[in-house]
């Protein structure tokens, strides 16, 4: 087992659309085989905002058609 699969991946998930949020995070805990966790955010402001004040997620999953994106 290589490192990366033993640690908890952070997942910054950033959609104004909580039913996407859901779909999206249903479909990665379907799918992928990793520990991970969510953090997830409503707005661009929101996410900006959270990435200033915190360390960096190992992904960010983006809806690019967001007001202010």
């Amino acid at each position: 087992m290589n490192a990366l699969a033993r640690r908890t991946l952070h997942i910054l998930l950033v959609d104004d659309n909580p039913d996407d949020r859901i779909m999206v995070r249903g479909k990665l805990r379907a799918n992928i085989h990793q520990k991970y966790r969510f953090t997830e955010c409503g707005t661009a402001t929101e996410a900006m905002e959270w990435l200033n004040s915190n360390a960096f997620p190992d992904c960010m999953i983006l809806d690019m058609h967001m007001p202010n994106m």
